[in-house]
């Protein structure tokens, strides 16, 4: 079963750690796992959904794992169309970020938080407090996921692909882009932001990828 109180709801606001615990390495690349080990690439999505982004390109294509989950989830041609369309939204805000390394000046207010992460009904407690947690992105992060494209060929783990169909920084049409890149279907949670994990309705997205897991027997 998935523990919902270690990776969703409000309590995960509370402190700066990874919305997904890391998985724990392996003996070597294509190992296959003895029976009873359970090893889940679980790519949550993070400030700007990086993490399914370094599951997937720095684990799953060199190491099997039995299921992995991509939640609103950078798609695997990269994030410069992200990046083109924050500077066409604020312009002098993300050249002031990339004069500076600065990540955090593009989300210097709460309505620049809640555009890019939350939707119109998340209460504005919940975006004052997730801003107040907000921490500097990596440079050398932003560039690898700016530049270098994935490669889904390499992958063979079965995905569960889901976005959010208010969301402002993963596009509905990328959602579809990884899911096709991974050959399967994306599923949308409706009048969601991007930040699925603290917005309002965040049960079902876990009750969604528990009953997948389950499903895959894990």
């Amino acid at each position: 079963m998935l523990d919902t109180s270690t990776s969703f709801g409000p309590a995960r606001a509370l402190t700066r750690a990874p919305i997904c615990t890391p998985i724990p390495p392996i003996s070597s690349p294509r190992t296959s796992h003895p029976p009873g080990r359970h090893q889940l690439a679980c790519a949550a999505s993070d400030d700007r959904s990086f993490g399914g982004r370094i599951h997937r390109a720095k684990y799953l294509e060199s190491h099997d794992a039995p299921a992995g989950v991509l939640l609103a989830s950078t798609p695997p041609r990269g994030g410069r169309a992200g990046t083109v369309r924050a500077f066409k939204r604020h312009p002098w805000l993300m050249v002031k970020a990339s004069m500076t390394g600065d990540s955090l000046v593009p989300l210097r207010s709460p309505q620049l938080v809640r555009e890019a992460f939350f939707s119109a009904g998340t209460p504005d407690a919940d975006v004052l407090h997730c801003a107040s947690l907000l921490g500097d992105e990596s440079v050398r992060l932003g560039l690898d996921v700016l530049l270098r494209r994935a490669r889904p060929q390499r992958i063979s783990t079965p995905l569960l692909v889901l976005g959010a169909a208010c969301d402002n920084t993963t596009m509905v049409a990328e959602v579809h882009a990884t899911a096709r890149a991974y050959h399967t279907e994306a599923e949308f949670f409706p009048g969601m932001g991007h930040n699925m994990m603290l917005e309002p309705g965040w049960q079902a997205v876990a009750e969604r990828i528990d009953g997948w897991l389950t499903a895959w027997g894990h």
